[in-house]
């Protein structure tokens, strides 16, 4: 008989601890909430660039982003696609109210690269090159769609060998950009 109370003692206790937790009252246990994902393989949608690029969470409160981009600086010339090349972008991303990669953003930038136009009948190479700042905002949908927008300004750049004239410039300009890609 005393056998018999000591197992009916022991399998009780489990029971009676779970009186005690929230559980045996109906509450939901606390849940974890993931971490954001930490990289994400984004095009590069800017006012002069297309490209592809990739960013990667670096703390909570900062990304670093950079991409290989097509450059077509048209607002700045008078046929559209007669200046074009390729830059390297990079930039940190400062989130400034909700851990990275989302919410309220500010974010330096620097891009380089070259640039191909026909002078005086001939196709010329030269640099091209931005630096400047944006604002914007990032959010994540369904957890791995990621979009971010931005407007700022920039130092805007673009040298062709044989003459200080068009195609070549230099000055502020208006900076704006998105990035649309897949978080993981």
């Amino acid at each position: 008989m005393r056998l018999v109370r000591s197992f009916t003692f022991l399998a009780a206790l489990p029971m009676a601890s779970l009186g005690f937790s929230g559980v045996a009252r109906g509450e939901e246990p606390p849940q974890k909430t993931a971490a954001p994902p930490q990289n994400a393989v984004a095009l590069d949608l800017g006012l002069h660039v297309v490209g592809l690029g990739y960013q990667r969470t670096l703390s909570p409160r900062v990304a670093f982003f950079g991409a290989l981009d097509w450059y077509v600086p048209w607002t700045q010339t008078t046929s559209t696609l007669d200046t074009m090349g390729a830059v390297v972008r990079l930039r940190p991303f400062f989130f400034l109210l909700q851990d990275a990669p989302r919410g309220l953003w500010v974010s330096p930038f620097m891009q380089a690269g070259f640039a191909r136009a026909d002078r005086a009948g001939e196709t010329r190479v030269g640099f091209a090159g931005a630096v400047g700042a944006s604002v914007g905002y990032a959010l994540l949908l369904a957890e791995r769609i990621y979009l971010s927008a931005g407007i700022g300004a920039q130092l805007h750049a673009v040298r062709i060998r044989g003459g200080d004239g068009g195609p070549s410039f230099v000055g502020p300009y208006v900076h704006a950009d998105a990035l649309v890609g897949y978080a993981f």
